[in-house]
């Protein structure tokens, strides 16, 4: 059975091309445009989030803090941005145990960051 990979974007050209990427490399990405609504899934199925730091009404860091406090999930959790210095994030990524991936993604790069976080 293929690794569930929740992942949430705002921007529909990206949420494709991030399920496309994921979905060609064996995994099963399941798209949802807001945090606010990846909030509303059961992630106890869910192997991995891969999602988008700047969205609107909820971004990227409220959605893993979210996550981690109210959800109680400790579900690996990938920032996906597109600012121009990802370091910006780096004491997001350590407090809450997260990688992050700059935005143009390119596919080898976030298959081999998914398959080294699922290997634990």
């Amino acid at each position: 059975m293929p690794a569930k990979i929740l992942v949430v974007d705002d921007d529909k050209f990206q949420l494709m091309f991030l399920s496309d990427v994921l979905q060609a490399a064996g995994f099963e990405p399941i798209a949802v445009s807001s945090a606010i609504d990846a909030l509303k899934m059961d992630l106890s199925q869910i192997a991995l989030v891969l999602s988008d730091v700047e969205m609107p009404r909820m971004d990227g860091r409220s959605l893993v803090e979210a996550i981690r406090t109210i959800k109680g999930s400790e579900v690996p959790f990938v920032f996906v941005t597109g600012t121009a210095d990802p370091r910006s994030l780096l004491s997001d990524a350590i407090q809450y145990q997260a990688e992050f991936i700059s935005k143009p993604v390119a596919p080898e790069e976030l298959i081999a960051l998914v398959k080294r976080m699922l290997a634990g």
